[in-house]
């Protein structure tokens, strides 16, 4: 089930450009500092939807990353990653669900990439929610 209040959205960034989605605050719901101390249950995930690009060129790639900060400023990777990679009829609509480590920080957000050749996919929007599966 989606949290409505952890939930943002946020169009593609342009070709050869990043962008980065509203941080969710996971301290809201559980999270203190780098511990799991609190009322998140373990199967809450993070959930990244895409929709179709039609846009996205032949070889060309938007990546997905999920960082986590502990002050909501300073942001480093959590190693959890999906992408997009274009064919000649754009990129196909999806999605990924990622599990949050046992030591994610209090923030987390979704940062995009998209490669030099990626194509106009700015008037695209991505969904970067915590689900918590039943």
């Amino acid at each position: 089930m989606r949290d409505a209040s952890l939930t943002t959205y946020l169009a593609l960034p342009a070709a050869g450009a990043t962008a980065e989605t509203a941080s969710l605050d996971l301290g809201a719901r559980g999270y203190s500092g780098t511990t799991r101390s609190g009322t998140l249950p373990p199967n809450t995930e993070l959930l990244v939807i895409w929709p179709a690009l039609p846009n996205l060129t032949n070889g060309g790639y938007i990546t997905f990353t999920v960082q986590d900060s502990a002050n909501d400023t300073d942001f480093a990777d959590l190693h959890l990653e999906s992408s997009v990679v274009g064919t000649v009829t754009g990129g196909a609509a999806g999605s990924k669900r990622h599990r949050l480590p046992p030591n994610t920080r209090q923030y987390v957000h979704l940062k995009m990439v998209a490669s030099a050749d990626a194509g106009n996919n700015t008037g695209s929007i991505v969904t970067f929610a915590v689900d918590v599966q039943t």
